[in-house]
């Protein structure tokens, strides 16, 4: 979001089960919610997706590479989003809170 003057954003809603909550994707690039309230490993919280993505970005730079043994992200953080590149559709199902 891009503001011309300093300003407060308030953001409603209610927390979704993570389990309950598949997230659909297509073969390509994506931004992906990482919708549980605890950090988690990241090869945990994409266990769901097993082979069919090749590698996710936070926004520090940070990798997730599994098929070289890259892991520069280490765990999930509640609030974060993620860059993610899917081989092919998959669905994401993130491990209950």
């Amino acid at each position: 979001m891009y503001m011309t003057s300093p300003d407060t954003l308030f953001v409603l809603g209610s927390m979704v089960e993570p389990e309950n909550t598949p997230i659909t994707l297509i073969q390509g690039w994506h931004i992906i919610p990482y919708l549980r309230n605890s950090e988690m490993a990241i090869e945990y919280a994409l266990e769901s997706l097993e082979n069919s993505f090749l590698i996710v970005k936070d926004n520090s730079g940070n990798i997730y590479l599994p098929a070289i043994g890259i892991n520069s992200i280490g765990n999930m953080r509640p609030g974060q989003s993620y860059y993610i590149y899917m081989l092919y559709l998959d669905t994401l199902i993130y491990p209950e809170n």
